[in-house]
């Protein structure tokens, strides 16, 4: 079309061309199955008011002060495809040590979802670090090894930025920084094969999703 603004593409020039010179040609969206696309995400309700859906392709998200919105997310992502939920074997969380999870929380959840408590309970697997050198080994050595033996689709990761864990003294600030990088980026990377979310009272840089309330 002349004096349209674009170029007309003829089919024996994309031929004879290299198609690196048409970079909209090799743009690609993968095909996958349906059940493949519902298990790798569900939608979820934040304070009645608020719908997030929470997707692989998103991940890993961040999330501002919704610390209370551990046990909700914990239930709904062992719950069945067909009720809404993300049908995970199982969620692991790995807790900053400062005690943000509350078990009793999560069982008044799951009465009001009627989910069997007891298959909530053993879906959950936790483990709790006290110092940041221990959280950094879980998070950079240990959690790959869990997420492949354990299948899971859903990971909870809670004060990486705690003071509690942090060294305290300036000597060691370089050392914290190159620790929570390490994490970031072991994060990043195992977020390819599950959804995994971070909750944190401050900003963290390098997440695909920042969620924040109030």
């Amino acid at each position: 079309m002349e004096g349209s603004g674009y170029e007309t593409i003829k089919r024996n020039d994309i031929k004879k061309s290299n198609v690196t010179s048409y970079p909209f040609l090799l743009q690609k969206n993968d095909f996958v199955t349906a059940y493949k696309y519902l298990s790798n995400s569900f939608k979820i309700e934040i304070d009645n008011k608020k719908i997030i859906d929470l997707k692989l392709e998103n991940s890993p998200y961040l999330f501002l002060n919704l610390t209370s919105f551990i046990p909700k997310l914990c239930v709904k992502g062992l719950m069945p495809h067909h009720y809404g939920g993300l049908e995970s074997p199982n969620v692991i969380i790995i807790d900053g040590g400062i005690n943000e999870i509350d078990f009793y929380r999560i069982v008044e959840q799951s009465q009001e979802l009627g989910v069997n408590i007891d298959l909530v309970l053993d879906g959950i697997i936790l483990s709790r670090s006290f110092t940041i050198n221990q959280l950094a080994h879980t998070i950079i050595f240990e959690l790959p090894k869990w997420i492949q033996k354990y299948k899971s689709k859903l990971v909870v990761i809670t004060n990486i930025y705690s003071s509690n864990n942090l060294k305290k003294t300036d000597c060691y600030k370089k050392e914290n920084e190159w620790l929570i990088l390490q994490m970031i980026d072991a994060i990043n990377k195992m977020s390819r094969n599950c959804i995994v979310i971070v909750f944190s009272p401050v900003f963290i840089k390098y997440f695909n999703q920042v969620i924040r309330y109030r």
